[in-house]
């Protein structure tokens, strides 16, 4: 990965989008990687994520405790129960915005 590049595309992003009043959300299923992802979290200054699975979003908690993470599809009812009755109470601190999936 070009890392200047990426760098450069970060810088050119979060100033077009703060420049029209939004802030970035980090689509945490194009970057599987920890450490890409860090480098990413720091050039765009943001602490929001969007994932789309269990799995990635349990990996977020645990490494941005602190994150806003929205959904990026409904999860059925008992994803979730299994999904809280297995993360550690720090990562509880996180603001969570779910999609649920169920009949009412």
């Amino acid at each position: 990965i070009d890392l200047d590049r990426l760098k450069r595309n970060c810088e050119y992003t979060r100033n077009k989008l703060r420049q029209n009043g939004f802030n970035c959300r980090i689509v945490v299923k194009s970057l599987p990687s920890l450490k890409l992802l860090d480098f990413v979290v720091k050039e765009l200054a943001t602490n929001r994520f969007m994932c789309f699975d269990l799995g990635f979003l349990k990996q977020t908690l645990e490494q941005y405790p602190t994150a806003s993470i929205l959904m990026g599809k409904p999860m059925p009812v008992s994803g979730l129960e299994t999904f809280y009755s297995s993360i550690t109470k720090q990562s509880q601190n996180a603001t969570i915005h779910w999609l649920i999936d169920s009949e009412q």
